[in-house]
């Protein structure tokens, strides 16, 4: 899997061996047979119309149909109440940008989050 972000190639690099560290780690095998979701983002003027919901309670849909769980990684911390309400869990984290001397930003923290397949309270 990769990532289409605007960052350089060796931030674009150092993002994905920590991801592939964490997926290995926390799914295995398992990952090739789960739905990765990759980059949903709504453009703040058309925030709050619902879009990014849609979007995600389709493939979430999709995939309890499947009977496969998804997991996605996030770097917006604010994003993890909307995916916690999708029924999303943080399982794994890391930093992107604490051993780089020349990145003067704090460092990014990227969240991987699993949702399991299957019913959920209200269905």
């Amino acid at each position: 899997m990769s990532h289409t972000l605007n960052v350089s190639p060796k931030r674009e690099e150092e993002f994905q061996s920590k991801l592939d560290k964490i997926v290995s780690e926390k799914f295995g095998e398992r990952a090739k047979d789960m739905i990765y979701v990759d980059l949903i983002f709504t453009a703040p003027g058309s925030q709050g119309h619902g879009y990014a919901s849609a979007l995600l309670d389709t493939i979430t849909a999709l995939a309890d149909t499947l009977g496969q769980a998804c997991w996605l990684a996030s770097s917006n911390i604010l994003n993890e109440p909307f995916y916690n309400s999708r029924a999303f869990n943080t399982v794994g984290e890391f930093l992107l940008g604490e051993d780089n001397p020349n990145w003067h930003e704090k460092p990014a923290k990227v969240q991987v989050m699993v949702r399991e397949s299957g019913p959920r309270m209200g269905d």
